[in-house]
């Protein structure tokens, strides 16, 4: 008789393809969310220079590499 595959268990391959998809749909929505902090607050105190769009961007690019390296480890 052959076995029957349990319901709500994905396979592994499709499991971890979800997990870095996901992983990736994070890290670019931090990025994005730093950039676009960035430049309101560069618009905001009327900088010639996208100062804090460059800081943002930086921040949130740091804090998206260590969110992933956290969930990998």
């Amino acid at each position: 008789m052959p076995e029957k595959k349990e319901k709500g268990k994905a396979p592994t391959k499709t499991r971890r393809f979800i997990q870095f998809s996901g992983m990736a749909i994070e890290m670019g929505a931090l990025i994005f969310v730093g950039a676009w902090l960035g430049k309101q607050a560069d618009a905001w105190l009327h900088l010639e220079k996208p100062y804090f769009l460059l800081a943002g961007t930086l921040l949130f690019t740091l804090a998206a590499i260590y969110r992933v390296v956290r969930d990998l480890s």
